[in-house]
């Protein structure tokens, strides 16, 4: 479907101009795709290492009270990481992405609005202060 929405720029590169949802659609998707090709063998060495680390997390023969602390944070920071890695990363990618689109999007409109403005200026000059009136304004909001 975007093959027949896209057109070629004098320098040779294509710009493909997508609809907001089917571009919100793509881009959850490559996110899901991304965290389940990585899912099988993030899990494979989480549980081999917390199958190694479990027993000295949980001991309480000798020697127990120096060990088990250090397996306890072992256990503990390889459940915390496997989840910012396989659930959070992704999750905050997504939301960034889609703020950038929304503000790429409103930066857009906002420059056809602008340059449907300036075209009621007849003189140069008066293109100039209109400009410079606008990123006035940008800057105080």
């Amino acid at each position: 479907m975007a093959k027949n929405m896209g057109h070629m720029t004098k320098d040779g590169d294509w710009v493909i101009e997508l609809e907001s949802e089917e571009e919100n659609r793509l881009l959850f998707n490559s996110v899901v795709d991304g965290a389940s090709s990585r899912i099988q063998p993030i899990l494979i060495t989480t549980l081999t290492t917390l199958l190694g680390t479990v027993p000295m997390a949980v001991s309480h023969g000798e020697g127990a009270e120096i060990y088990a602390p250090m397996g306890q944070a072992i256990v503990g920071g390889l459940i915390t990481s496997t989840l910012i890695t396989l659930v959070v990363i992704p999750v905050l990618y997504y939301m960034t992405e889609q703020k950038r689109d929304k503000k790429e999007k409103r930066s857009k409109n906002e420059d056809k609005k602008n340059d449907e403005k300036c075209e009621d200026h007849e003189a140069p000059e008066d293109h100039e202060k209109h400009e410079k009136h606008e990123k006035m304004i940008n800057i105080m909001n």
